[in-house]
């Protein structure tokens, strides 16, 4: 691995990130494609389509555009990592009230409500007092008060539930279940998973028609259309919306990461494979996990190494003590001493 004393990652959405070592720690700067800068001093960067979030102090953000240009005045609370909405509508908090902001700073929801209860790119659910809303991205009312409890389960349906009883809401047909003693996974291009009772299981459309699966024990929302199942807690397998067994229940988890990537495991080792069955890492890992879907940490008996997405060894090295990479850069122990990591190989030492 090659030493530098400026670590450079690739382009992520037309921006490039650069490290440097800066008294006792490590400070952020942001350029465009244009090697314009748009941030010195940074702790913390995010890179959205339509706008970049940044921290100078690693706890509480702002927000500008691709420009370098702040985005909303001061006096509006993005304390905690920002909430986005689509690529152009914010969750912010002012005087302890919560609202919905553009880009260009105006309000679309009026900093009203106490509590934000859940939310996609289209809908929010809100609380004021002891009501609860649903609005979309334009501050109209979809479902109004009167419910106990909203979830927003996508494609313009919802789980309400009143007086401890759930039931399937379509943004315009209204109904499509009565309450009964259902329970909701998430909702996907017109199916989601249901629990009826103790022992029924299966799927449910957006017209109300559903489908018991026999003799399951749990069924879970993945993934674009894809659940996981079990007849018993020890082996789990992968079930599409049509009820096509992807995989067979031979494992004992499954986990997504995301772009159809899933980390299979049985026998205590981990593999990953992709959604059409192919293996891309063999079953020989004790972990495997990613941020950016495109780069895999992997932890065997001698430590953590990276490979890429045609299961590839990115580095001949084996590190003590590994992040996954994230908008270019990676945190890993080599030899008892700390560095960023990037894609290239290059190291920035964290150490002082």
């Amino acid at each position: 691995m090659e030493r530098v004393s400026q670590l450079t990652c690739k382009d992520i959405q037309g921006f490039r990130i650069k490290y440097i070592r800066k008294g006792g720690g490590i400070s952020l700067s942001l350029w465009d494609a244009q090697e314009h800068q748009l941030l010195k001093n940074g702790q913390s960067v995010e890179i959205h389509p339509r706008s970049i979030h940044y921290s100078l102090d690693g706890r509480h953000w702002r927000i500008m555009d691709d420009h370098g240009r702040d985005i909303f005045p001061r006096g509006y609370d993005l304390h905690n990592t920002p909430v986005l909405m689509g690529d152009d509508r914010y969750v912010y908090k002012k005087d302890q009230f919560y609202g919905l902001i553009d880009l260009e700073g105006r309000d679309i929801i009026p900093c009203d409500f106490e509590e934000v209860l859940d939310w996609d790119d289209h809908f929010i659910s809100l609380k004021k007092g002891n009501d609860r809303i649903v609005l979309n991205r334009f501050g109209d009312v979809i479902i109004p008060e009167g419910f106990d409890d909203i979830h927003i389960l996508g494609d313009g349906l919802f789980q309400v539930e009143k007086s401890g009883k759930q039931a399937l809401y379509m943004m315009e047909e209204g109904f499509i279940t009565s309450y009964d003693d259902y329970s909701f996974t998430s909702f996907y291009e017109g199916i989601a998973g249901y629990r009826r009772g103790k022992e029924e299981w299966g799927l449910i459309d957006a017209t109300g028609k559903n489908v018991s699966v026999p003799d399951l024990i749990n069924l879970e929302y993945l993934e674009s259309g894809i659940f996981i199942f079990c007849f018993d807690l020890n082996r789990w397998g992968v079930l599409d919306d049509h009820q096509n067994i992807l995989f067979p229940t031979l494992y004992s988890w499954i986990e997504s990461l995301g772009n159809g990537y899933l980390v299979l495991t049985r026998a205590k080792k981990s593999g990953l494979v992709d959604i059409k069955g192919q293996e891309i890492l063999p079953f020989i890992f004790k972990g495997i996990n990613s941020l950016d879907h495109h780069t895999f940490l992997c932890q065997d008996q001698k430590g953590y190494l990276f490979f890429d997405e045609d299961g590839h060894p990115m580095f001949m090295e084996h590190f003590s003590y590994a992040t996954p990479f994230l908008q270019g850069a990676a945190q890993v122990v080599h030899q008892n001493e700390n560095y960023l990591l990037n894609e290239k190989g290059q190291i920035l030492s964290l150490e002082k």
